[in-house]
C-alpha cells in the first residue's frame, strides 16, 4: 500500500478520537506493517480468525463494543459516521479500512500505559498490548516490518 496515502487515512480517523499524536499515528502503521504487511493482507492466513489490515482477532473487536462504548456514545456515534456504517459488525474490518483503524486505536486507547516515542518501542507495546505474549509475532518482526513499510 502506498505510505502516504494510508498514513494520511490513519491520521484523519485518528486525529478526532482522544489523545491524539504522531506516535499514535506511528503505532497504528507500525500494527498495518506488522499485522498485514502495510495493508498486503485482509484477512489472517492459515485459518485464522483476524480481519483487516490491523489483524483485529473477533473478541478484541467484541470486548470493545461491549464494555468501551457504554458511557461514550458521542465517540461511538462519531466513528459510525467516519467509517459509513449503521452498526459494528466484526465482518466490516475486512473490507473497511477506516474501521479497522478506528478499532485499533479504541483498542491502543483502553491501555494505561502511554505510547513510547520511538519505534523499538512501539514494537514492546504492540507485542506486550496488540499481539500479546500468547501470539506468535515479535519484537523484533515488528522492528523489520516498521524499517521495511515506513522507515523506506
Amino acid at each position: 500500500m502506498y505510505y502516504t496515502q494510508l498514513k494520511e487515512l490513519v491520521d484523519a480517523m485518528i486525529a478526532p478520537l482522544p489523545n491524539y499524536s504522531t506516535h499514535a499515528s506511528n503505532l497504528i502503521l507500525g500494527t498495518i506493517a506488522q499485522e498485514s504487511c502495510f495493508g498486503y493482507f485482509i484477512k489472517q492466513c492459515f485459518n485464522g480468525g483476524a480481519l483487516g489490515i490491523t489483524q483485529m482477532e473477533r473478541p478484541t473487536f467484541t470486548s470493545i463494543c461491549n464494555h468501551f462504548w457504554s458511557n461514550k456514545p458521542a465517540l461511538m456515534t462519531e466513528i459510525q459516521d467516519r467509517t459509513g456504517i449503521d452498526y459494528f459488525k466484526f465482518e466490516y474490518l475486512e473490507f473497511n479500512m477506516a474501521l479497522a483503524i478506528s478499532m485499533t486505536r479504541l483498542h491502543y486507547l483502553r491501555v494505561k500505559e502511554p505510547i513510547p516515542t520511538t519505534y523499538i518501542g512501539y514494537a514492546n507495546y504492540w507485542k506486550k498490548y496488540y499481539n500479546k505474549y500468547s501470539g506468535k509475532g515479535t519484537p523484533y518482526e515488528f522492528i523489520e516490518n516498521y524499517r521495511k513499510y515506513i522507515l523506506q
